[in-house]
């Protein structure tokens, strides 16, 4: 039987769900999954496709990851980079570092750069370095990856079209962060590396750890289109919230073709993850 505070968070779950697409224009949605620990996924429109935006640095970190497991491989190795990659203007923080230089820089900074900073040139150099966009789709085809087409590096996603095409449900993405978290897929080192970056990613503070408990830990990886014509092709936030008791909240959430403002957007997912995080700790 449903007691009378679960009843009451489920009336709460059930408006929220209703009221967060309001204020949106009748051309956006909002398409989240949630589940703590290794209950069944729920959410609404959840095994749908949605624009992943830099959510994708994500599945490449951890492919690139599972690969150099694979070969005892080590984050400081060192990659050669041109310095003909700093000239895309894009966001890079590396690149206000390296611009007209050539560099050897560490798997480390280049996975933390791409996953915590969202860096889209250091990005695009793990891309070259993993054999291509290619091989990544079959790398997660082979992980057993569902409803995940990512076909667009980051220099060709500067055209809008292209964008469009990388694409997961949010379901999908869940079971992948779930199957990351409990060390399934990689482990030791290579899973202690990408689980911190995770956890300390300095993008979306205002998304799903917007209205925690200021400590609360969450590894998550953001992704944020430009506007078309006023509309925001996608604000994203995918990750795991570590509750008190120690259980894990999954939530994946994405905010699509919004004429919401950018702090609008980020408050809907924000205030989900906060009914969410309410509904698992209050008793």
């Amino acid at each position: 039987m449903v007691d009378s505070i679960q009843m009451k968070y489920l009336r709460q779950l059930f408006f929220l769900a209703m009221t967060l697409l309001l204020p949106l224009s009748a051309q956006a949605r909002l398409v989240y999954a949630y589940a703590v620990d290794d209950s069944n996924i729920r959410g609404e429109s959840a095994q749908d496709p949605a624009v992943l935006m830099s959510v994708f640095k994500f599945h490449l970190a951890l492919v690139v990851l599972d690969e150099m497991q694979k070969k005892g491989g080590s984050l400081d190795a060192e990659l050669h980079v041109p310095a003909a990659t700093w000239e895309l203007d894009t966001w890079s923080p590396l690149r206000a570092i390296y611009r007209g230089k050539d560099a050897d820089i560490t798997l480390r900074v280049l996975l933390d750069a791409a996953v915590a900073g969202s860096d889209n040139l250091a990005t695009d150099v793990l891309i070259n370095y993993l054999g291509g966009m290619p091989k990544l789709q079959a790398s997660l085809e082979a992980m057993d990856v569902k409803d995940t087409i990512l076909k667009y590096d980051e220099k060709s996603m500067r055209s809008t079209a292209f964008c469009l095409e990388n694409t997961a449900s949010p379901a999908s993405v869940l079971k992948l962060l779930r199957r990351f978290h409990k060390k399934e897929i990689i482990q030791g080192k290579y899973y202690d590396f990408l689980n911190e970056t995770l956890l300390s990613t300095s993008t979306g503070a205002n998304k799903i750890k917007g209205l925690l408990p200021q400590a609360t830990p969450v590894g998550h990886k953001t992704g944020g289109s430009a506007r078309v014509d006023g509309i925001k092709l996608a604000d994203n936030d995918a990750g795991y919230i570590l509750l008190p008791d120690g259980r894990t909240l999954y939530l994946v959430a994405f905010v699509q073709q919004s004429k919401a403002s950018d702090d609008d957007c980020a408050a809907q997912i924000a205030q989900l993850a906060s009914l969410l995080y309410k509904k698992y700790t209050q008793n």
